[in-house]
Parts: C-alpha cells; sequence; structure tokens
C-alpha cells in the first residue's frame, strides 16, 4: 500500500525521490524517503478491502514538508511534521500526494498477526485481537497528532545520522502501537463520530492557527469561547475540539496557562507590583491570580519573584 505509493512515485519522473531501507528484525522494514517537485497528481494505493484479517500495519511519520491522505468516501487530511499515519490491510483505497515542493518521512511496514517476529517486550504487548478491534473502531486507519510524541521523536531524530533512523523510529512505533493495543474501542456512538472529528483539513487548522496567535497576542483580555467563535466565524463546538486536537489541551487550560507564563516572565524582570501584573494578564485581584500561580509554580508570585531576583544577581 504504502510501498507501492513510494515505488510508483519512484519511477515518476517528475519526482525526485531518494530511498534508504533497512529490515531493523525479520517482520519489520524501516524506510527514510525524501521527495522533491510533486507531481500533478497523488499516488493512488491499491483497494484492499478484501482484506480480512489484521496481518499488517503500515505507517508513515512525517519529519519535514506535508502528506496529504485522500481516504476513500473520506474527505482528505494532512500530515504535518510529528504526526504518524497508521494504516491496516483492512483500509479501503486511499491516496497519497506530497503538498509543496519538498518532503521527508519515515515509512515502516510491520507484520503483527501470527507469523510476526517482534522483539521481547514488545511481543508481550502487541496484541493483535485488541489492535484488530482499535483499528475497526477507526475505520482502519489512524492518525496520532500528540505533539509532545511526536516533536520528541523529531528532537531526537534530528540528533541522529540517518543510518540510525530506522532502529529508533521501529522502537518508538512499537512503543505507540503497544499503547494503541490497549486503547478501548468507543463505547458508545458519540464517541465514534468524536474520533471521526480528528480528522481537520488544512483550512480548518489554520484557523485554529489564527485563534492560537489570537489568544497569546491578546491574553489580557477577558476572552470566552463564543466571541472568540464569532470572531473567527467558527463554531464554539468546533472550536473547542480542534483546538484541542491540535493543541494537546483545552483552550482555557492553555490560555490560563499562557498568562501565567507571561505574569512570570513579568514577575522576574520589572517591578512592576503583583495586583499590576494579575490585571495585565486578565485576572481582577491577586486572590485567585495567587492561587493559580502557586498551582502552577508551586510557590507564590512573591516568592517567586524573590528567587528570580537572587538566580539573577
Amino acid at each position: 500500500m504504502i510501498s507501492q505509493f513510494i515505488e510508483e512515485a519512484s519511477d515518476t519522473e517528475k519526482k525526485k525521490t531518494t530511498i534508504d531501507s533497512w529490515e531493523v528484525f525479520p517482520g519489520m522494514t524501516v524506510c527514510y524517503v525524501q521527495m522533491q517537485e510533486n507531481g500533478q497528481d497523488g499516488q493512488k494505493a491499491k483497494d484492499a478491502q478484501e482484506m480480512v484479517s489484521l496481518e499488517r500495519v503500515e505507517a508513515i511519520f512525517c519529519m519535514r514538508g506535508r502528506i496529504q491522505v485522500r481516504m476513500c468516501k473520506e474527505a482528505a487530511f494532512t500530515i504535518r511534521p510529528g504526526e504518524l499515519f497508521l494504516v491496516t490491510e483492512k483500509a479501503a483505497a486511499f491516496e497519497l500526494s506530497i503538498l509543496g515542493s519538498s518532503a521527508s518521512f519515515l515509512t515502516a511496514d510491520i507484520l503483527v498477526g501470527e507469523t510476526r517476529t517482534i522483539p521481547v517486550p514488545f511481543d508481550a504487548l502487541l496484541h493483535p485481537g485488541q489492535l484488530r478491534e482499535f483499528f475497526a473502531a477507526n475505520r482502519s486507519f489512524y492518525v496520532v497528532q500528540d505533539l509532545m510524541w511526536g516533536n520528541s521523536l523529531l528532537d531526537a531524530l534530528s540528533c541522529l545520522k540517518k543510518e540510525q533512523y530506522s532502529a529508533y523510529f521501529a522502537l518508538r512505533l512499537l512503543e505507540r502501537l503497544c499503547l494503541l493495543s490497549c486503547k478501548a474501542a468507543p463505547e458508545s456512538e458519540s464517541e465514534s463520530v468524536q474520533e471521526k472529528e480528528l480528522y481537520y483539513d488544512s483550512y480548518q487548522r489554520e484557523r485554529i492557527q489564527d485563534v492560537h496567535t489570537y489568544l497569546e497576542e491578546n491574553y489580557g483580555m477577558h476572552l470566552t469561547i463564543q466571541n472568540l467563535a464569532d470572531r473567527f466565524q467558527i463554531s464554539p463546538t468546533f472550536l473547542k475540539a480542534c483546538f484541542r486536537h491540535v493543541y494537546g489541551q483545552p483552550i482555557h487550560s492553555y490560555l490560563q496557562q499562557y498568562r501565567l507564563r507571561m505574569a512570570a516572565h513579568l514577575l522576574a524582570t520589572t517591578s512592576d507590583s503583583v495586583l499590576s501584573i494579575a490585571m495585565k494578564i486578565g485576572y481582577s485581584g491577586t486572590s485567585r491570580f495567587g492561587v493559580a500561580f502557586k498551582e502552577m509554580y508551586h510557590m507564590t508570585p512573591t516568592k517567586f519573584r524573590a528567587q528570580s531576583r537572587r538566580k539573577n544577581v
């Protein structure tokens, strides 16, 4: 499936493709792919609707650029740096294409059925039955958009030589599959719908990025979900769901933490009073500000300022 996409892309004159491939261990192959000069059309993977058992999981981890995935009868979504696309043999036909002038990514092809040969302790943790249930509940494909996980993997890869990518990526991919194999399938229709809403197109994600920028530029203002939704002409439900999906936490929690980080910066770098700083970041007084600040920094604003000044002496 993904390997077919890479093979077809390599044969396309419009693309300059470099592929490094390693068999990390029996049953798992990792490739590092670099592509330039996007063709006019995306490469279509084979129709795999006739597959009935989960024997193989294929993965793409985007390192640079953007990769568009268009599933059969599904809206297209974009895989960005730090994001991982997983697909099984049961998935219907889909198309992959490179957006922009170039991209680089890691791919892995791993057997997870009865014929698998996976090192301990992963062999004991990768349960085909549980993985089958997980992917069945997610339409046989899944996108991991965990910023903490993806960014940490990118950071680690940036410290390695290219020939070391395969072993490290294999370990991290197995780690992720182990976690997914333990993840329960959605228990209700409402949860299934919520999973479907995880796949936002590039326009929707850009709107949320605009909201994020606005929050950081106006963190001292009184901001509500409804105000933000009206300003950016999006629904409150979409705003909350997409922001949490992209930035990994609810919009209220993100804004509060950003405000407190700015307060810590002002305490350490200015002589403004605690009340003045509290009001600058959107609090009406020092009481609630002090409680929130201590919860995040485990000390009062006054003590934080005193410690910061001692460090700068």
